[in-house]
């Protein structure tokens, strides 16, 4: 896992990103599989970025939640593509990249799209507030690997004002004598 986290493929964020979801995922199949790595060898060979892996995650969200037949790996797959797809104009290359890997997947994943159109009807909103929802999720579980930023100008702001106040205070109109 930690070759995952230094790989050059996945950012630190996008993998705990996916790891959280994996682990609510595990949850949901109750297989004992982890999903982990079919998680992480979809987004990879996707080639997706975090904000195509939130519409995922939504899309996913439906269609288990709608209590789909479909086995876990391809519904995997599919909501991934899905998310790719409707998010970018042209993945033609993908396409043929995925078409090479998968024999068959463009025309089922496709006919899978067109048949569950309703998962994917999601506004940037819905997507954002997603994001930040498992960008809280992760920053709570894995404060080291986070620099507050806000905390850090304030420290800064207060540290300006004392700066400010002494250097004021020596100003000869201020020294008593």
């Amino acid at each position: 896992m930690n070759q995952l986290v230094n790989s050059k493929d996945i950012k630190l964020k996008s993998f705990l990103l996916i790891k959280k979801f994996s682990e609510g995922l595990n949850a949901y199949t109750q297989t004992g599989e982890n999903m982990l790595n079919k998680l992480i060898d979809v987004y990879l060979s996707m080639k997706m970025n975090d904000f195509e892996f939130t519409f995922w995650v939504l899309i996913m969200e439906k269609a288990l939640a709608d209590k789909t037949t479909q086995p876990i790996e391809k519904l995997i797959k599919y909501c991934a593509y899905a998310a790719k797809a409707f998010t970018n104009a042209d993945i033609g290359l993908l396409d043929a990249e995925l078409e090479e890997k998968y024999p068959g997947f463009y025309i089922k994943s496709r006919k899978w799209i067109k048949k569950h159109r309703d998962y994917t009807r999601y506004t940037p909103q819905d997507i954002n507030k997603k994001y930040n929802e498992l960008s809280i999720s992760i920053l709570c579980e894995n404060e080291e690997y986070y620099v507050n930023y806000g905390k850090i100008v304030e420290e800064l702001v207060i540290n300006w004002m004392k700066v400010k106040e002494s250097t004021q205070s020596l100003r000869p109109e201020n020294i008593d004598i």
